[in-house]
């Protein structure tokens, strides 16, 4: 019943953890608040789209024979594993910028008042959590050698739902022991022991259905020290995939496993680098408060030239980043006209800055462009919002940049 707990603590808070961002992004604007009702329509139907991959996995292992259901549950338990694996690498490659991936789908769809794509969007995310949720119960529990009864399960998942919610809890209060990093940092050790516990199981399956050769059974009994049947050992057995005797084509195939394990998180960090650095640069022009923004006896038009000139240095790590450097012999102009040429110029419609002398219709890009070159060469045309508005003409920019298909890396000149 452990796993259990852990699966559904494990898959829920992960399942939480984006109905939470999307939730806040939502209330953020009135436009957002809009589409709250959506974001709730979109969680129902992926619980029941869940539901309903639960109800045919049960209604095909009804179906089968004893030897079918054998060999059901052995390939119900590789699945298991697989999709824990599969899980993980995603996490590993694309978790540092999920926050910004799911935000700019949401945003698509709310910007063209596309509220079942929204629905859509949730109903996917919640339902990928689910059916994984479904899949890793089933294939644990029918792996298990003992089971127990349906209340210990329904118990055990309880559990693991009130134990997510004090954990998103305490995640989102923040602080330096508790971490969404340290937490996915740590459950992932722990899934990807569970799922090589499953593979295991697996194999046991195949040895006794004479699909798989043993090899050698047993290389070796370990069985006076470590029994699996009690205590340590069985938690061994069970989250790790321990056997105190094992065959040797089973402990071949668990060695491959966490192998080709590490092989796949090495090339999903190497792959996730370039999104990590650009969550860093993105975070250096997050939102902040508008300090430039007040009277203009308080305004410091030198502060404001340095916080812009910082934002425009950010936006071309971006760019590098994202596959062009710029070279020395090109100017500002021509860099970023080059780029918004490729990857688009979006409005700049802020109203919380007015024209700002650039114009109603002036671009993100004329924005930041004209503010960057008071910066540099004119600082007593800088006035109060200069530097703020200088960061939303940024992340206008990089949001319109980060959804477009961009081409071949290379180098503008």
């Amino acid at each position: 019943m452990e796993q259990v707990g852990f699966i559904v603590w494990r898959e829920s808070v992960e399942a939480l953890l984006v109905v939470g961002i999307l939730y806040s992004w939502l209330r953020a604007s009135p436009e957002g608040r809009r589409g709250l009702p959506w974001l709730w329509g979109g969680v129902g139907a992926g619980l029941l789209l869940a539901g309903a991959l639960a109800l045919v996995l049960l209604g095909i292992s009804s179906w089968l024979s004893d030897e079918g259901q054998e060999w059901f549950q052995a390939l119900m338990a590789l699945a298991a594993c697989g999709l824990v694996v599969q899980m993980v690498v995603w996490m590993r490659a694309h978790g540092r910028g999920l926050k910004r991936e799911l935000e700019s789908g949401a945003s698509e769809q709310v910007g063209g008042d596309h509220w079942w794509g929204l629905l859509a969007l949730v109903m996917i995310a919640v339902a990928r959590e689910g059916s994984e949720t479904v899949v890793f119960l089933y294939g644990t529990v029918l792996s298990s050698q003992d089971a127990g009864g349906v209340g210990a399960m329904v118990l055990a998942g309880l559990g693991g739902f009130a134990a997510a919610l004090l954990t998103f809890w305490l995640l989102q209060l923040g602080g330096r022991i508790i971490t969404w990093r340290r937490f996915f940092k740590l459950t992932e050790i722990l899934l990807l022991l569970l799922a090589g516990a499953l593979l295991v199981s697996a194999t046991d399956r195949l040895i006794s259905l004479d699909v798989l050769p043993t090899l050698m059974d047993p290389v070796w009994d370990t069985s006076w020290l470590l029994d699996t049947e009690g205590g340590l050992g069985k938690v061994l057995a069970d989250f790790a995939g321990y056997r105190a005797y094992p065959a040797l084509s089973q402990l071949l195939i668990w060695l491959a496993y966490w192998g080709i394990v590490a092989w796949l998180l090495r090339r999903a960090s190497r792959g996730g680098a370039p999104a990590a650095a650009l969550d860093a640069v993105l975070g250096s022009i997050a939102d902040a408060p508008p300090v430039d923004i007040g009277d203009e006896r308080t305004f410091d038009p030198e502060r404001s030239a340095d916080e812009i000139i910082a934002t425009w240095v950010a936006v071309e790590k971006v760019a590098a980043i994202l596959g062009h450097r710029r070279r020395a012999a090109s100017t500002p102009t021509e860099f970023l006209r080059a780029l918004t040429g490729e990857w688009g110029d979006p409005a700049f419609d802020d109203a919380t800055f007015g024209d700002l002398a650039f114009g109603a219709e002036a671009s993100a890009a004329d924005v930041l462009l004209g503010l960057y070159h008071h910066a540099r060469f004119d600082t007593a045309a800088l006035a109060p919002g200069a530097a703020t508005a200088a960061r939303v003409a940024a992340r206008t920019l990089l949001a319109t940049w980060d959804r477009t298909e961009r081409p071949r890396p290379g180098a503008h000149r």
